[in-house]
Order: structure tokens, then sequence, then C-alpha cells
């Protein structure tokens, strides 16, 4: 089996930078089947904070990905980031079509209620259709 299968397939934390380009490269991929570009994502999810200096490549990889599972779980790492380069990706994630992105948005951008811009974005949401 390749590094890039197994490493997918784990259930542990990434414990390398290396590994966690190989996830990338994994959710890039069009050739990756769904689940695999899935736990790859879950996996970037264990870096946490630092999470920090691949938001760009988050969002990049958002724009990109069609299945609701992986872009869930992108959303997800930018917010456990816990880092305010997010919010330009997550704010207009507020008004996806997809349920599932735009609540994993506003969990990430609730840290940062008290900064003016995400707080009206995050008050438009208490009318939504969804809510």
């Amino acid at each position: 089996m390749t590094k890039s299968y197994d490493l997918a397939n784990a259930r542990g934390k990434l414990t390398t930078e290396d590994d966690a380009k190989t996830c990338i490269a994994i959710i890039k991929d069009k050739k990756s089947p769904n689940k695999l570009k899935y736990n790859a994502a879950k996996l970037l999810g264990t870096l946490g904070k630092n999470n920090e200096k691949y938001i760009p490549e988050y969002g990049k990889l958002l724009s990109s990905v069609d299945y609701s599972l992986v872009r869930r779980e992108l959303v997800s790492c930018i917010g456990r980031a816990r880092s305010n380069k997010g919010i330009d990706i997550m704010l207009p994630l507020l008004e996806d079509k997809d349920p599932k992105v735009v609540m994993q948005s506003m969990r990430g951008l609730l840290l940062f209620k008290d900064v003016p811009r995400v707080h009206a974005a995050l008050l438009t949401l208490k009318n939504h259709q969804n809510e």
C-alpha cells in the first residue's frame, strides 16, 4: 500500500509536516476516492493550532472540492486553528449552499464574535432559512 493510503486511513494524529502535505495532496487528487479525501481532511484537523499556516491552502481546496464531508472538515480545520486569518474564508461560507458547511463556519466564527464584522454576519443568520 502507498504511504498516502496508509496515512489517510490512519486513526491517529499527523506527526510531520510531510504528512500534512500528503493529506493535502490526497484531497487535491481528482482520482482519490471521497472516503480517502474525507479521512485525509479529518487527519488535518488533528493539527489544531498548527493548522494556521495551512489556512490559505484550505481556502483553495474548499473552492475545488465538491464532496460535502470533505468541505465540512476543511472548514473545521480552519476553525480549529483559532486564528483570525480564517475569518475572511469563513465569512462567505455563511452563505454556502451546504448547511453543514454553514454550521461549521458559524462554529469557527463564534470565537471571533466580538469582531464587529463577524458579529454582524452572525446576526444575519438569526432568521436563516435553516435555523
